[in-house]
């Protein structure tokens, strides 16, 4: 009953709040800045460190739910400056790429593939054009692009491709001779290519495999941020660990003391990467921080990160109501609003 109330007053006065989303004329983009629409803004990263949103962008939910299906999909197609620094030197647009593909959003990537100069189209972007159709449940579609591709590239990805294809399409025999010729080319065929085929009617076992060969892109693991006003006993799990160095943190914010954005960060990314559940009162912070700076690439990705999309009413009420406010104030009136009525609908 008390989601259902905030719920409601939040509809009701989302009206009262204001917009500034700057868009900024797009001139000479670079392969990275290449998107569809600038409805977010064209500096939506211009604030945060490549590395950061790079790592987040690894571990972006899978989003049942319509709106954020379709918020992910608005982050991910933006045209915008993409984020300075760091080390890893991955096309940033690959990362959004995967993201898409792994919605099996190949219509969006078939649009963003048009506007890529023919110089700057590599082989991994259409790797990942590929997949997007499998995962789109466009095994046709995919099937003739391979077909294309497999006459463009030597490598052995292709070949590879192209036998499971024999395989969906029912090709038994063909698909026994491509083996044996790649035995003896390849002199070794990996496990998981082997029960890719096998398994080949299992269309989520295949998804799996291509998304391993496909879209690899992964994060190291990090360690535990260490502060010197904080220790722990080594019989402390990892996850109250993490939960108490985040209240730490908040409490030391709401007394006053600094809190650097790129401490948050780094628990954050810790959490991720260590497949522990990222503390509400640490989303909760880490919202207000990127929201004081106007991150908003980061506020979306913050908000997909916080939310249950798979039942939206276990979802935290504080960080409900925060990523209602938080996305109309950067101008996703519509998208705050839907969510507001899936809060009520939920509750009902």
């Amino acid at each position: 009953m008390q989601k259902l109330l905030i719920s409601l007053f939040l509809l009701a006065f989302l009206t009262g709040f204001s917009d500034d989303v700057s868009v900024k004329p797009i001139k000479n983009m670079s392969l990275d800045e290449i998107g569809l629409n600038v409805g977010l803004g064209f500096d939506i990263w211009s604030k945060n460190n490549a590395d950061y949103i790079k790592n987040l962008l690894v571990y972006l939910p899978y989003s049942e739910l319509e709106i954020l299906k379709e918020l992910k999909s608005k982050l991910l197609v933006s045209s915008a400056v993409a984020p300075r620094g760091g080390s890893n030197s991955v096309p940033f647009i690959n990362y959004r790429l995967i993201n898409l593909a792994r919605m099996g959003n190949w219509q969006n990537i078939e649009k963003l593939i048009v506007k890529i100069p023919p110089d700057l189209l590599t082989e991994n972007i259409n790797k990942i054009y590929v997949t997007s159709l499998f995962f789109g449940n466009n095994e046709a579609k995919a099937c003739d692009e391979i077909t294309g591709f497999f006459f463009e590239y030597t490598t052995l990805y292709w070949r590879e491709l192209s036998i499971i294809c024999q395989a969906v399409q029912g090709k038994n025999s063909q698909v026994e001779l491509a083996m044996n010729l790649l035995r003896e080319d390849a002199k070794t065929i990996s496990k998981e290519f082997r029960e890719a085929i096998d398994n080949i009617e299992d269309k989520a076992y295949l998804r799996s495999h291509l998304a391993v060969i496909s879209l690899g892109l992964s994060a190291e693991k990090t360690g535990f941020p260490k502060i010197a006003a904080v220790k722990y006993k080594e019989s402390v799990s990892d996850q109250k660990r993490l939960d108490h160095l985040a209240k730490f943190y908040a409490v030391n914010d709401a007394n006053g003391g600094k809190v650097a954005h790129v401490r948050l960060q780094e628990l954050l990314i810790y959490a991720l990467s260590n497949k522990l559940k990222p503390p509400q009162i640490l989303l909760s912070l880490m919202l207000e921080k990127a929201a004081e700076k106007n991150r908003i690439g980061e506020i979306v990705i913050l908000i997909l990160l916080a939310l249950d999309d798979k039942n939206i009413a276990e979802s935290s009420l504080l960080l409900l109501t925060k990523s209602i406010k938080f996305l109309h104030k950067i101008g996703l009136t519509d998208e705050a609003k839907r969510l507001a009525i899936e809060v009520f609908v939920a509750n009902e």
